[in-house]
């Protein structure tokens, strides 16, 4: 019986099955903040953390589990290594622009490293076990 390109296994993300759920009670009382983020995902998690790092007090509402939506079904990888983007950024906008493109994806990398190393400290801190 032919596979049609399926992939042996189960059908799941790893994110998804191996990270606690998480819990939060809902809001029972209104709450004034600078910044509402609606949707915990990857992009409402990281606009939150730009808004709080600069200063902002912030409120991040999720209907269902943090980082549970795409974002937690996503390969999840950080790379400027695209061989195959080059080869078209190299056609359409020339060598300053495939270096352009290498440059911001290579920093996108730091910054990306850098967030998740001081949200891990915070948590860290702020953990009921220290963990």
């Amino acid at each position: 019986m032919p596979n049609n390109g399926a992939l042996p296994g189960a059908a799941e993300s790893y994110w998804m099955s191996s990270t606690d759920s998480t819990r939060f009670a809902p809001l029972t009382a209104d709450v004034t903040v600078d910044v509402a983020v609606v949707g915990g995902g990857i992009a409402g998690l990281s606009a939150a953390w730009e808004a709080a790092e600069s200063g902002r007090s912030v409120a991040v509402v999720e209907a269902d589990r943090i980082a549970a939506g795409v974002s937690g079904y996503t390969t999840a990888k950080l790379t400027a290594q695209h061989g195959l983007i080059y080869e078209r950024l190299l056609r359409t906008r020339g060598p300053q622009g495939a270096r352009t493109n290498a440059a911001r994806s290579a920093l996108g990398g730091r910054v990306t490293r850098t967030t998740i190393s001081a949200a891990q400290r915070l948590l860290a801190r702020h953990s009921p076990t220290g963990a």
